[in-house]
């Protein structure tokens, strides 16, 4: 996949990740998951102070690292629906041409 399709790609997985997210608006779980984190948020915060300086980057950076590496993760699996989709759909016959994603 060349930059420039790779480009296109990640534009239409955030386009695509928007909407999903708005849908979740309407997903009690989530909003109760959300409510949940709110609520613990200031006590995490205190929690920290608690650490040296050098301590709070540290996991500050790890838990930092870990949501980038999460938001990686979940493009391959967006990726992957979409390649095995176009699979399914020329194996169907939906599709004349087989896409290369």
């Amino acid at each position: 996949m060349t930059n420039e399709e790779s480009k296109m790609i990640k534009t239409f997985i955030n386009m695509r990740e928007e909407i999903a997210i708005s849908r979740l608006k309407n997903n009690s779980q989530y909003l109760e998951l959300c409510t949940l984190q709110e609520k613990t948020e200031n006590m995490v915060e205190e929690l920290f102070q608690r650490f040296e300086r050098a301590e709070f980057i540290t996991i500050h950076r790890h838990y930092e690292g870990e949501t980038r590496k999460h938001g990686f993760e979940i493009d391959e699996v967006y990726i992957q629906g979409m390649r095995d989709s176009s699979k399914i759909l020329t194996f169907l016959g939906a599709l004349s041409i087989e896409v290369s994603l």
